[in-house]
């Protein structure tokens, strides 16, 4: 039986940021990368682990309120494959993986505030790549 090219060891919440504001105006400066999601990847000198950091910002303009969530995900990745594949797995898989805890906090953190809880639609994480960088 082949062994799995990534193995999730855990997350971390690295940041959350929620805010309500008085006026809907105070959330334009947000709204640009508001619904994105970007994600960092970043390889050990060994190769044998990688981390994934997934962020993403969401505004509702209906409640006056924004929130910024990031987390930090611990992988544990063959080191005989070539980075780049290594990569490509974080990013995808990673990304997978990760997503439904963002979405989880999301929603928890916005129904704490009131009834209107914000639920993250699910995505398809083999077109993701737009938003994603390396660094070492």
């Amino acid at each position: 039986m082949n062994e799995p090219v990534i193995k999730f060891k855990h997350y971390r919440i690295t940041k959350i940021d929620y805010k309500v504001f008085e006026d809907v105006e105070d959330l334009e400066i947000y709204e640009t990368e508001s619904g994105t999601l970007n994600a960092t990847t970043a390889l050990n000198k060994e190769r044998d682990s990688a981390r994934l950091i997934v962020k993403t910002l969401i505004v509702d303009k209906e409640q006056r309120r924004m929130a910024n969530i990031e987390i930090t995900g611990y992988f544990a990745v063959d080191p005989e494959l070539k980075e780049e594949k290594v990569r490509s797995f974080i990013r995808i898989n990673g990304t997978a993986i990760l997503f439904p805890y963002v979405r989880s906090i999301v929603s928890f953190i916005t129904s704490m505030d009131n009834e209107n809880a914000i639920l993250l639609p699910t995505i398809n994480t083999q077109g993701f790549g737009s938003n994603y960088e390396e660094s070492e």
